[in-house]
């Protein structure tokens, strides 16, 4: 089944992307392996495995929430530092048994993007270092578009880096049962300035390959009083913002009607 000759244990991250960028030798990461270990990849020699470089860690400075990338979406959920909408996303992206091996940065590397964390991520204009060997910053909605590209040549997710505001937030889905992935999710999260909406940002996903920011909705919305035909304005700009796929979950029309949804309950639950 495997073709394995080494497992690597890598002290710093730049000996980590030097072993990742051996060439003839077909190289895999491993941290907390819920998608490696699935593939069972005939191909794979090498493994680098990133658990001695210490990247499992939720910290606060100043404003800033800094997440480690090999902290497991388990910690992320249960951690009293981490906002409750966000530990809210990190719950509802897969079941118990996967949250206590998945990390943060597999997710982002090698996952599906409409999950509910990285919509959330989205929405947040999270900020993502990734190491090659040099650390370098990408925000969450380039490295969305071009993953491929930025991961290429061996480099790894270091951190992943969220602003806090006093802006409240807000995260809700539509899944076949509790425990299924999301058909759709949507975020949404603002700051109200004696009743007038500032600082809008909306994403939904599972509306497409990659998730998707409200433009046109928070348009709508920002620098406006808030009221309850300003929110069903909102929600219906959304619906109209997207082209959803229709698949085995469901339809075009099914999705783009509970963005409408969403987009509107999340609205006014950030609002309350």
């Amino acid at each position: 089944m495997w073709n394995l000759t080494e497992i690597l244990h890598p002290p710093t991250l730049a000996e980590a992307v030097r072993l990742l960028r051996r060439p003839n030798v077909k190289t895999a990461i491993l941290a907390g392996g819920t998608t490696l270990v699935p593939q069972a990849r005939r191909d794979v020699q090498s493994l680098v495995d990133l658990r001695d470089l210490k990247l499992a860690y939720i910290k606060h400075e100043g404003n800033a929430l800094r997440l480690g990338a090999t902290t497991t979406l388990q910690d992320i959920a249960t951690s009293p530092d981490v906002p409750p909408v966000l530990a809210q996303a990190a719950h509802t992206s897969a079941p118990i048994n996967i949250r206590n091996a998945a990390t943060l940065g597999g997710v982002l590397a090698s996952a599906g993007f409409n999950a509910p964390l990285p919509v959330m991520l989205l929405a947040l204009d999270a900020v993502l270092v990734i190491y090659s060997p040099e650390a370098r910053q990408s925000p969450i909605a380039a490295f969305l578009n071009y993953r491929d590209k930025l991961l290429r040549d061996g480099a790894l997710i270091a951190e992943v880096g969220v602003r806090l505001t006093d802006a409240c937030m807000a995260f809700d889905q539509v899944a076949r049962t509790p425990s299924d992935a999301p058909i759709v999710c949507a975020a949404a999260i603002l700051r109200l300035d004696k009743g007038v909406a500032r600082d809008v940002r909306l994403a939904v996903g599972g509306v497409g390959p990659l998730p998707v920011r409200l433009a046109r909705a928070e348009q709508t919305l920002e620098g406006k009083p808030m009221t309850e035909s300003l929110i069903a304005q909102a929600a219906e700009t959304a619906a109209k913002e997207v082209n959803p796929p229709s698949d085995f979950l469901a339809s075009s029309e099914y999705r783009r009607e509970m963005v409408k949804v969403l987009v509107k309950r999340t609205i006014v639950e950030a609002s309350q």
